[in-house]
């Protein structure tokens, strides 16, 4: 792949919503399944943030044999382990170690939320959603 693919292939893209209807914003009560790994817009308080934490997103092992190493994505918050090496004239079993400074990271954050003191019905503790936020 030439360079130009390839940085195409890196670019981020990243989205700032502001001015957002009425209709757009949902209350979190209405919040269901469904909205799972969705944008949706959601009106409340900031009530706790997380420092930034470092999320594996590309995991480098290498065998202890032979010195032969193995990148592996992380999907979905599994690792799939390399059982065995790949290297034809090795394949030692359970032989890989990760190899922190090699791996691939971004950084994640959780925030709380929660709902906006003029929508919490009568006599009702506020609803409050845990939010997990990716670069």
């Amino acid at each position: 792949m030439d360079d130009q693919g390839n940085q195409a292939q890196q670019a981020r893209l990243q989205i700032r919503t502001f001015g957002l209807d009425d209709r757009e914003v949902r209350s979190m009560r209405e919040l269901d399944p469904s909205n799972i790994n969705q944008m949706i817009g959601l009106r409340g308080m900031v009530v706790r943030c997380s420092q930034v934490i470092p999320d594996l997103i590309r995991a480098c092992y290498r065998c202890s044999k032979c010195l032969h190493a193995v990148e592996v994505d992380v999907e979905r918050g599994r690792i799939e382990e390399p059982s065995t090496c790949t290297n034809p004239s090795c394949q030692l079993k359970g032989g890989y170690t990760l190899i922190h400074n090699r791996c691939e990271f971004s950084d994640k954050q959780v925030i709380r939320l929660q709902e906006a003191p003029e929508s919490v019905p009568q006599g009702e503790t506020p609803a409050t959603v845990s939010i997990m936020a990716y670069d």
